[in-house]
């Protein structure tokens, strides 16, 4: 074999070796990944929408209404996008909005929404069920369990999960799901024995302090109709709640 030669294929494996370094540099910054956050949310992805579920598992939720939340909790899941929030409260005289055992987490997508070239759409799909899915089907399940509580704190509830919103990354729309009998019972306002209009109430002096944030969120009330409490149960109790979220900034208030 002449020099020339030698040197041609001196220079082919030269460049063979580098093709292949750069393929593998070149996979390994396409696969790479960060570590996922807990939450499952995509670091510097916008949240478009956030789904927010509140459950008063103050009194027995009848089957009825456990249906309803149920069909609106899987068409939310089946029209939610990449990155989207689903948070999920129970909410009793003693939980916490803050608690760590609210769940709270993003959708990390669909194996049908994978890149073929660069991911593994088997693996996806698994992490979308068994990290997204799974976790949230049984918060939802084990909200809508009745626990033991004196009283129904709606009001204080509902600030406290404003506040939450409020710690976590901003999302472009807002839906909240809330369903109660909506009968508020605690030192701020026991419903069982007043019934005041909202704009009456909101003179309270402990209103001061009551500044929940509902800014364009569309609010979705799942009402729980108590035969036994007709007489508070009333068109001016419905109005109460309506106008309550309104003053606090909320685009739309549905009675479901």
């Amino acid at each position: 074999m002449n020099k020339r030669m030698q040197d041609r294929l001196g220079f082919a494996l030269i460049a063979g070796v580098v093709v292949c370094i750069s393929g593998f540099l070149l996979y390994m910054v396409l696969n790479h990944k960060q570590k996922p956050r807990e939450d499952l949310c995509e670091q510097g992805r916008p949240i478009r929408k956030h789904h927010i579920f509140v459950i008063d598992q103050s009194d027995p939720v009848p089957a009825r209404n456990i249906e309803q939340l149920r069909r609106i909790f899987e068409k939310t899941l089946r029209e939610l996008e990449k990155n989207d929030r689903v948070s999920i409260y129970g909410m009793t005289d003693s939980a916490s909005a803050y608690s760590k055992d609210n769940r709270s987490i993003c959708n990390p997508g669909r194996g049908e929404e994978a890149n073929q070239l660069t991911e593994n759409p088997q693996r996806i799909e698994a992490s979308f069920k068994n990290n997204f899915v799974l976790p949230l089907e049984r918060s939802l399940a084990s909200e809508a369990m009745t626990r033991k509580s004196a009283q129904s704190p709606i009001l204080e509830f509902l600030l406290d999960v404003t506040r939450v919103q409020s710690l976590l990354p901003p999302a472009n729309e807002k839906t909240y799901y809330i369903v109660s009998d909506f009968i508020q019972h605690s030192p701020l306002l026991n419903q069982y024995k007043e019934w005041p209009a909202f704009q009456e109430f909101e003179r309270h002096d402990a209103m001061v302090f009551h500044t929940p944030d509902f800014r364009g969120s569309e609010i979705n009330l799942i009402y729980v109709e108590r035969p036994e409490f007709r007489g508070i149960q009333s068109t001016a109790h419905k109005r109460f709640w309506r106008d309550y979220f309104l003053h606090f900034r909320a685009g739309r208030v549905n009675l479901l």
